[in-house]
């Protein structure tokens, strides 16, 4: 929180991008640190060091405007709720797969991405997280919300845009 409070508004370099924070820039290095040792001591799942893992809130438009009476205050509290409903679903994964505050790279808008290490105990607590948050949500909201969660192997050289670049990466996620 201090990190955040105090560097969040200075650049990270004045003469490369000089538009990135220096938060944003140690947020993100720490996130792929993390994901680089876990990925050396775990048991690698393939040869991509890093997993993209991306949420998307299905059913939001519908729930929000789902309010005749007081609509306006009933339009800000489903609004809140959603933005509860996926920081909880972010805060679940997180603890689920032993990651950090740090491995959030997005969390607004009905969808969220997290960056995770590409070894077999993320795979497997992802796939069971995934399955714990899809019967939770269905138990609250039946089909009128959804979250569709998947991941996708992320290499260096993606990230460095060297082969494919992260373009090829996110559409792989979206399909």
């Amino acid at each position: 929180n201090l990190l955040q409070k105090y560097t969040s508004c200075v650049p990270a370099s004045t003469i490369n991008f000089p538009d990135v924070s220096l938060y944003d820039h140690l947020k993100t290095t720490a996130a792929l640190s993390v994901c680089l040792y876990d990925y050396e001591k775990g048991e690698k799942a393939g040869d991509e060091p890093f997993l993209l893992v991306g949420a998307d809130f299905s059913g939001i438009q519908p729930y929000i405007s789902d309010c005749t009476k007081y609509a306006g205050k009933n339009l800000k509290g489903r609004s809140f709720y959603l933005r509860l409903l996926s920081d909880t679903v972010v805060r679940y994964l997180l603890k689920q797969l032993n990651l950090f505050q740090a491995n959030i790279i997005y969390n607004s808008g009905g969808g969220f991405y997290l960056l995770a290490p590409n070894t077999k105990y993320v795979k497997e607590q992802l796939k069971e997280a995934v399955s714990t948050i899809e019967k939770k949500l269905f138990e609250s909201h039946g089909t009128s919300l959804f979250v569709a969660i998947d991941s996708v192997g992320l290499s260096e050289d993606a990230l460095m845009h060297k082969s494919g670049g992260l373009g090829e990466v996110w559409g792989k996620l979206f399909q």
